[in-house]
């Protein structure tokens, strides 16, 4: 086994630098390759048919000569043919080989009969278009053996330990550009394909089998598959939303790509692959927030957030903190939690321009529930706005300690209400309401009834 990746390493070591080449060397390498290979067929046809080795004596002649692989790059330049990807030119692509071939040797006889030199025969005409055309396809397709040759180079127990076995969601044009950044960048192993599309099912791209989306449980037991990269455009966000719902019931992880135009642009790749958003589960694109509307009730305003310390909570100390306000009361009953959030957010604001005004970050260790807590923080702080994060989330936990989870969740609220309706505060945001439409447990309950 050594000794097999030891043979490989020279031809690993050609194939990362051929793809290192910048994009502009790899089609003069293309170019060159195709004048060779041009005038090598012409030479071949006309040799064959003469009887002996065939070198044009006159200068006329060797113009001509000359003239049939520069009319063939040309040609093929025209066609596009040095846009495809040359790992994955495929059937349709030598189709195209062909036909364009047959073009540029149409174009070069014309020249011959109009110069009307005897010294290459007429007859090579059509064997000269067939070899050229033969000799461009096979040297694709060897490129692309080359190009493509990587997995079998390598050790098992090196596959086993460092590369993930993965299947891309999606044949398309995404998916194919997905695998080549895989593969270049070599942490990982394509093992399937799988798309919903009945068309392509059972086919083979750049030897990877495609497979329909009901074999996902199969995949994952027989070829071992750890990770799904979903390679879909941004347009099909409802079938994506369905996609990742289905795929919840399998032991994966899956990742997806940002959109396809960023993708084609050269803006993003592999390395840009992140995990499942809330965004991605949604049947619509997201709203996008107005500024104007969030720096209303916080802008130049001295602003309470109750539960400052969880998860929800701190984020939106975060968010609010963009925004411009010129206090922060952080409160929530937890020690360590406010600690935390309050350390975060002075250091946060340490690093700021001199210019831009600091907010005042005052951290409150009580309960939501205090009402007299509650009534001298907004007096002495004067708040205007009140962001009321605090409550029990947990479901099972609430689901055991009911009567803990209606008096945090909701007298709490009960608390901050009358305390702000007393007092003058203009606004009080209520968070997590939507735990509240149609709900199935205590939790819910305690915030509907909130």
């Amino acid at each position: 086994m050594a000794g097999i990746e030891a043979e490989g390493k020279p031809l690993t070591g050609l194939r990362q630098k051929l793809l290192d080449l910048p994009r502009f060397q790899k089609r003069v390498v293309l170019v060159l390759t195709d004048f060779v290979l041009i005038a090598l067929a012409l030479w071949l046809v006309v040799s064959v048919r003469l009887g002996e080795f065939y070198f044009p004596a006159k200068p006329q002649l060797m113009a001509l000569f000359l003239a049939a692989p520069v009319i063939g790059v040309a040609t093929f330049a025209w066609s596009g043919l040095y846009r495809m990807v040359t790992r994955f030119f495929g059937p349709r692509g030598t189709t195209q080989i062909f036909l364009t071939s047959g073009l540029a040797v149409l174009i070069w006889a014309t020249l011959l009969f109009l110069a009307g030199q005897p010294g290459i025969p007429r007859s090579t005409v059509l064997p000269f278009a067939l070899l050229s055309g033969a000799f461009i396809a096979g040297s694709r397709y060897l490129a692309g053996v080359l190009l493509k040759t990587q997995g079998s180079r390598i050790s098992p127990a090196e596959l086993g330990t460092n590369r993930k076995r993965v299947a891309i969601f999606g044949a398309g044009v995404m998916g194919v550009n997905l695998m080549q950044d895989v593969r270049r960048a070599g942490n990982r192993e394509v093992v399937a394909f799988v798309d919903p599309s009945p068309t392509i099912r059972g086919q083979y791209i750049s030897g990877v089998k495609v497979y329909s989306p009901d074999r996902m449980g199969k995949l994952v037991e027989s070829h071992g598959v750890k990770e799904v990269l979903l390679a879909l455009p941004h347009a099909l966000r409802r079938e994506r939303r369905t996609i990742l719902r289905e795929l919840e019931r399998y032991p994966i992880e899956v990742k997806v790509l940002p959109d396809f135009e960023d993708i084609t642009s050269g803006h993003v790749g592999v390395n840009d692959l992140r995990p499942v958003e809330v965004g991605d589960l949604l049947g619509r694109d997201p709203v996008q927030p107005r500024a104007d509307l969030l720096a209303r009730s916080i802008r130049g305003k001295s602003i309470l957030i109750t539960g400052a310390g969880g998860s929800i909570g701190a984020e939106l100390v975060r968010q609010i903190l963009r925004q411009g306000p010129s206090c922060i009361v952080l409160l929530d009953v937890s020690e360590v939690a406010l600690y935390q959030i309050e350390m975060e957010i002075n250091e946060a604001i340490a690093v700021w321009p001199t210019e831009q005004a600091r907010p005042r970050v005052l951290g409150v260790l009580g309960s939501v529930l205090d009402a007299a807590l509650i009534t001298e923080t907004i007096q002495r702080h004067a708040i205007k706005t009140i962001y009321h994060a605090a409550a029990y989330k947990h479901v099972p936990i609430v689901e055991h300690n009911v009567i803990a989870g209606l008096q945090n969740n909701t007298f709490g609220v009960g608390v901050i209400a009358e305390c702000a309706r007393r007092l003058g505060v203009e606004q009080v945001i209520l968070i997590s309401t939507d735990k509240a439409v149609r709900p199935t447990n205590v939790m819910g309950a305690t915030k509907r009834l909130a």
